[in-house]
């Protein structure tokens, strides 16, 4: 069970693995979760190792002692959000990333489709076309619980 009382099935678990976060060492027990917003989250389990904790929510920064040292880690700030252009989402092919839609006000679409995206969406007709079977398997599922003797 995670923060938000949700259940998140583990595909394993580290016991004792290192990594250096900032140039600091920590050293802790990993839940392999399907996470994608994050590489990893350092749950409560390891924050309570710390003891006293100094939180700068306006920096970003949390502050800890570690065998009596002073550490310190920073967040990554708050990034310009934008969308991207057809060439920097295909410079990042092989590149593992999050991706979140937003709906943006329909006053702002065009009305109509420029005349060269007309071929286009005919040329690819199939790759828009309303799936005709379930999508292949993957190395996680998404439990959808249902209600019970609930119809289609």
């Amino acid at each position: 069970m995670v923060a938000n009382q949700e259940t998140i099935e583990c595909a394993g678990q580290c016991q004792a693995l290192t990594l250096s976060i900032q140039g600091c060492s920590v050293t802790a027990y990993y839940y392999i979760l399907p996470v994608a917003a994050c590489q990893l989250v350092l749950g409560v389990q390891w924050l309570e190792t710390l003891g006293s904790i100094e939180t700068d929510y306006k920096q970003l920064s949390m502050t800890f002692k570690v065998n009596g040292i002073s550490r310190t880690f920073r967040g990554l700030g708050r990034a310009v959000v934008g969308a991207l252009t057809n060439k920097e989402i295909n410079g990042l092919q092989g590149t593992y990333f999050f991706l979140q839609m937003v709906q943006s006000n329909l006053s702002d679409q065009p009305k109509t489709h420029p005349p060269d995206m007309g071929s286009l969406l005919a040329e690819f007709a199939h790759i828009f076309a309303p799936p005709s079977n379930l999508p292949p398997r993957r190395s996680h599922d998404h439990y959808i619980p249902l209600q019970p003797h609930a119809k289609p």
